[in-house]
Parts: C-alpha cells; sequence; structure tokens
C-alpha cells in the first residue's frame, strides 16, 4: 500500500534531543521477580502472561505500573501491558497481584518520551493460527520517526524462534511464550510472527516513541474484528472485544429487504452513521458506522437496531488504534452504486493521503475475492468461515489501512454474475495543531 508522510512543523529541541532510544534490560522471564538494578528516569514497559487476571504491577520498595489495557480474549491466558515513567533508580524487583505468572516481558528503555510513551498499538487473536496464518502475521505501521517495537504473544503450543520483516528483532519463550523488540526509524509495515509451533496465539505490538522522535504519519492500526452471526429479523448483533478507550470503532450493517435503521450502539456508546445505501431485493441494503472515539473497552455487545420488516440482518465491527495525538473524522463518502456482474468494480472513491478507507459492498452471490489495493481478515473463531467473508450472507468489509489520495475502484470478485451495491467511506486522522507532540504531556491510557 502507498502511502504519503503528513509533513509536519518543526520545534525546537532540548533535553535529549540527541540521544536515541534503547533497552537498558530486557526480561523474558517464566517468573515475576528479581530484575537488575534499574536506573534513574528511564521508563519501563511491561506485559505479563498469567493465567488468572492480575490487579497491580509495582516495583519493590514503592513504585507502581499502570495497566494501559488486558486482552479481552482469554481462552489462552492474560496478557497485561503496563508501563512506569520516569522510574526511580536502585529497583531490583518487580512483583504482580492477583497473577499466577506462566510468563513475563519486560523492558527498561533509556531515551524514550516520558509524556509521550506508547503511541502505537496492533493487537490480533486467533484460534488454530499465527495471527492470523504465517503468511500474515501481526502488521504494524510505526507513526513516529522512531520507536522501540516490542511483541508478546501467548500460545496453545510452544514458540521456539520469531519472524520479523522489516525489523531485527530480539526474542525470548519464556514456557514457550514469545518476546520480542527490536528498533524502527521508518514509517514502513512492518511484521511479526511466532514460529508455526506455537498453535493458536494472541499476539501485541507496542510502539514505544524515541524521546527525539518526531510525528511522520497519523495512521491507524488494527486491533480485534468480528461478525454476528446472519439473524432472521430486526436489530442483529455481535459479541464484540476491544482494547481499550479512545480507538475507532468501525461497522457494518446489512438488512434484506425493507428495514430502517435507528441506530448502531457500542455498548452505552452510540455510533455515528457514515454512509448508507438503498434498499434493494437482490443484495440488501447496507450502512457503515463508526464510533470514533470509542469510550468503552473490554467484553461489549454491538448492536444494530431496525425497524420494518427485514426477512435478513447482520453486523460487523473491527477496531483501529490511532497513533497517538491524532484526531479521527469522516473526510468523504462514496455511493451507493449498484452494478451487475462477476467483476464488482463500483463505486469509486478519492481520499486523502494516509487516509483510513472502508468499503462494504454487500452481493446477491458470495464474494470469493477481495484483490489489490483492499485488505480483509480471515475470521478464525469457532463456526467461522476461515476466510474474510461472512456467515451466511459470505459479504465482505474490505479497507485501505494507509490510502493514496487518487480515485480507487471497488475490486472485489463474486461466484455469479449478480448484482452488487457499494458503499465507502474515508476516515481521516489529523495531527494536533503545529504537528509535533512531543513536548504536550499526556500519556496513552
Amino acid at each position: 500500500m502507498r502511502r504519503l508522510p503528513i509533513l509536519i512543523a518543526l520545534l525546537c529541541c532540548c533535553g535529549r534531543a540527541n540521544a536515541t532510544i534503547a533497552v537498558a534490560h530486557r526480561y523474558n522471564n517464566t517468573t515475576i521477580g528479581a530484575i537488575t538494578s534499574t536506573t534513574a528516569g528511564n521508563n519501563f514497559v511491561a506485559i505479563t502472561d498469567c493465567s488468572t487476571s492480575p490487579s497491580a504491577l509495582a516495583f519493590g520498595g514503592g513504585g507502581s505500573f499502570t495497566k494501559l489495557f488486558e486482552f479481552p480474549v482469554t481462552t489462552v491466558s492474560h496478557l497485561t501491558v503496563w508501563y512506569a515513567t520516569n522510574i526511580a533508580g536502585g529497583k531490583t524487583t518487580v512483583s504482580a497481584t492477583g497473577c499466577t505468572a506462566n510468563a513475563w516481558h519486560g523492558w527498561e528503555i533509556s531515551s524514550s518520551d516520558n509524556t509521550n510513551l506508547i503511541v502505537d498499538i496492533a493487537a490480533c487473536t486467533a484460534s488454530g493460527v499465527v495471527c492470523n496464518s504465517p503468511a500474515n502475521s501481526l502488521q504494524f505501521y510505526p507513526g513516529f520517526s522512531s520507536e522501540l517495537v516490542v511483541y508478546a504473544g501467548n500460545c496453545t503450543g510452544s514458540a521456539s524462534s520469531m519472524t520479523g520483516t522489516g525489523i531485527t528483532l530480539t526474542s525470548g519463550f519464556p514456557n514457550g511464550e514469545p518476546g520480542a523488540d527490536g528498533i524502527v526509524a521508518s514509517t514502513s509495515k512492518i511484521t511479526i510472527a511466532p514460529d508455526s509451533g506455537c498453535g493458536g496465539n494472541s499476539g501485541i505490538i507496542l510502539g514505544i516513541k524515541d524521546a527525539s522522535a518526531t510525528l511522520s504519519q497519523c495512521q491507524a492500526n488494527l486491533a480485534l474484528f468480528d461478525y454476528g452471526a446472519e439473524k432472521a429479523g430486526n436489530s442483529p448483533t455481535v459479541a464484540a472485544k476491544l482494547l481499550k478507550t479512545g480507538d475507532i470503532v468501525t461497522m457494518s450493517g446489512w438488512a434484506i429487504t425493507t428495514a430502517t435503521a435507528s441506530s448502531m450502539t457500542v455498548g452505552t456508546d452510540t455510533a455515528t452513521q457514515l454512509i448508507a445505501g438503498t434498499s434493494d431485493a437482490s443484495d440488501g441494503q447496507p450502512w457503515i458506522y463508526a464510533d470514533l472515539n470509542s469510550g468503552v473497552s473490554g467484553a461489549q455487545t454491538i448492536t444494530f437496531t431496525t425497524t420494518g420488516s427485514p426477512t435478513e440482518t447482520q453486523v460487523t465491527y473491527r477496531e483501529w488504534v490511532p497513533t497517538a495525538t491524532c484526531t479521527p473524522s469522516l473526510d468523504v463518502t462514496a455511493g451507493p452504486t449498484n452494478g451487475t456482474g462477476t467483476a464488482v468494480s463500483t463505486p469509486s472513491i478519492t481520499p486523502g493521503a494516509g487516509e483510513l478507507v472502508l468499503n462494504f459492498t454487500p452481493v446477491q452471490s458470495h464474494t470469493t475475492a477481495v484483490n489489490s489495493p483492499w485488505l480483509c481478515d480471515e475470521y478464525r473463531g469457532s463456526g467461522e468461515t476461515g476466510t474474510c467473508f461472512f456467515v451466511t450472507t459470505v459479504n465482505a468489509f474490505p479497507y485501505i489501512q494507509i490510502a493514496a489520495a487518487s480515485s480507487t475502484a471497488n475490486n472485489l470478485t463474486q461466484l455469479n454474475s449478480a448484482p452488487w451495491q457499494g458503499i465507502m467511506a474515508a476516515i481521516k486522522l489529523s495531527p494536533p495543531a503545529g504537528g509535533v507532540v512531543r513536548h504536550r504531556a499526556w500519556v496513552i491510557q
């Protein structure tokens, strides 16, 4: 995918401007306990892998960590992300409350940003595959000019090696659970995955900002996603899992034949309708919604409330984590347009450079392929398709993560020559006023 970095103004640098982010000490251990004596002023990031849900992480003798989020999928074990900024020197132990540890991964970090620490996040969960497969891995786009990238995951099997593209990794495997890190100074896509011995895997990537780094691109990394089973009648739901508040949750709604959309709710949040299609007896009616600043996290029910007399309805979601300090908003929409054939080619949309573009195109026949530059993600849960298409409609909700500033046409394939109806929406992510965030007193939480 092509992308154009956002141009930003540079502010006068001071303090540690010439320092380079580095791992002072790393830990890939089976127990949470002894650490090398800490250096005052460094920052510390940890990911614990516990069989129970931990309530606290702290340094011996005082000094606690802040919990950023707990991975809301616990079929293997609980992955929890913690951070501590501007730590005291001379700390030699770490302890967890409420955690029966399977593994933990920790990084004491020098020359990282005290006020903008964890600036980019990607995550995935899969069953019987490696997030989502060894070919796909877990992909990640850095937003800043220099980031320490760390990975941790859990396995139903046992990992013994890591594969990274676009990054050189240092890794460890306590109890076969993968942990890795590397430094990147580019906004190009990287991918990270443990070997296939890991089996079913949940994985998390964190981008930790170099104190001297500048914002290079506002973008959003993919986190969690799923669809709800097709429902006879009104108001379908999907049991969603969300990493944390402040993220973007995008949703598709669908109905056939005649329905009126009343609302799309994400737990206690009400999403905004970005674009709606029209009722069609062949391919149904599509909608795209977004909760651009989610106020909820963890296990949530997404409900697409409809009225009327539809025979079938369905709803899906996808969570995105925007680069820290970047603000999302709707830019442009396209459609609805109708067409017929096996090659689905309309509508077209012209987004701004780097925007997140969503495409929902229900078809009368089954979708068989999502073609370049569009992407989709495999649904690997129990009873799901093992592809990026939904049961039973076999529709897809593809996207372009970082778009080019040019006209982009729909590009799907359906099984038979049949009708389709397409709608699209482009979400822009804007930098803060002035374009540089390193002097703002902000920590993602």
